[in-house]
């Protein structure tokens, strides 16, 4: 993926946004909702209606990068809603989201250290 998000956190947005709001309204959005510093370097991810497409943007030393995923051929993005307008997710949530995968449905398997 290009997206840096080593050491970031990864926040979604539970409920569809409108794909015409600019990275103001979206900036605006986040302040709102989180309180927080939306220059450290955390990804925000947001889907639309349709499930169709998919916005992430995150702030990069001097100004916003923005990515923007479109999917093809009746195909949706598998975005788990809950309450409240945005949550933190895990790096590999974002990446089963990305690849069209339900987190809820695959199973991680770790691997102990051996002594």
């Amino acid at each position: 993926m290009l997206i840096p998000y080593e050491g970031k956190t990864v926040y979604a947005a539970n409920h569809p946004i409108d794909f015409r709001m600019g990275i103001d309204s979206l900036t605006g959005l986040i302040n709102r909702e989180l309180k927080g510093n939306i220059h450290d370097g955390s990804l925000y991810v947001f889907h639309n209606k349709a499930k169709d497409k998919i916005k992430i943007f995150f702030w990069d030393r001097n100004g916003f990068v923005s990515y923007y995923k479109r999917l093809e051929g009746g195909c949706k993005f598998k975005v788990k809603l809950s309450l409240g307008q945005i949550s933190s997710i895990t790096y590999e949530d974002l990446d089963c989201l990305l690849a069209g995968v339900e987190p809820i449905h695959i199973e991680r398997k770790y691997l102990e250290h051996e002594a």
